[in-house]
């Protein structure tokens, strides 16, 4: 027989109540995304060699989209922003330049939950070298990669956890047991002893 105390039962309908739910597929869609490309040390500023392009999620960029305000060459490329996926298509055969990274990121303003987690789709043909991410960003990482015309990498992107509320009849369930809980302890406490 198992036995509950009523501190133990109020722990468990309190869990029950504030379970957190699994991260969803992100909705990517409204917020805004800006996307630049970099070369070939870091993801930062200095290392910025394309424009930046702009625009509501979800978006297209086409080739020509991008262009090199460097003496850096560029890929050809699209980008598909949809509302739980980002899709990079290389329009052209070349080699991304080595270094620590070269790349694109992509940077979110006005997402409804911060990005809990991003994979790389099985249907990609292009696996980068790596994918890093925070709650309002992706950067993916090509450096000293071969990239075949049409080739594409698809990327999976999560949304946080979100706290959800249970189903009525699950806190009527557990409220139903407490209750019935409580009156078998009362009982037992005024029982007379044997």
């Amino acid at each position: 027989m198992i036995r509950l105390n009523m501190r133990a039962a109020v722990s468990l309908f309190a869990a029950i109540l504030m379970y957190e739910a699994c991260p969803a597929k992100a909705d990517l869609t409204g917020a805004t995304v800006s996307i630049g490309g970099y070369c070939c040390t870091s993801p930062t500023a200095p290392d910025l060699f394309t424009n930046v392009v702009t625009g509501a999620v979800p978006v297209s960029f086409p080739v020509g989209s991008f262009y090199s305000v460097t003496s850096l060459g560029i890929i050809y490329s699209s980008f598909d922003i949809t509302a739980d996926q980002i899709i990079g298509t290389s329009a052209v055969t070349a080699f991304a330049s080595p270094g620590s990274f070269n790349g694109p990121v992509f940077d979110f303003s006005g997402l409804s939950s911060p990005i809990a987690n991003v994979t790389v789709d099985p249907l990609s043909t292009i696996t980068p070298v790596s994918v890093t991410f925070t709650g309002d960003s992706v950067a993916v990482n090509v450096a000293g990669e071969s990239i075949p015309d049409g080739g594409k990498y698809i990327l999976d992107v999560t949304a946080g956890g979100v706290v959800a509320a249970p189903e009525p009849a699950t806190i009527a369930l557990v409220g139903f047991s407490m209750a019935g809980l409580a009156i078998v302890r009362h009982r037992r406490s005024n029982a007379p002893a044997c």
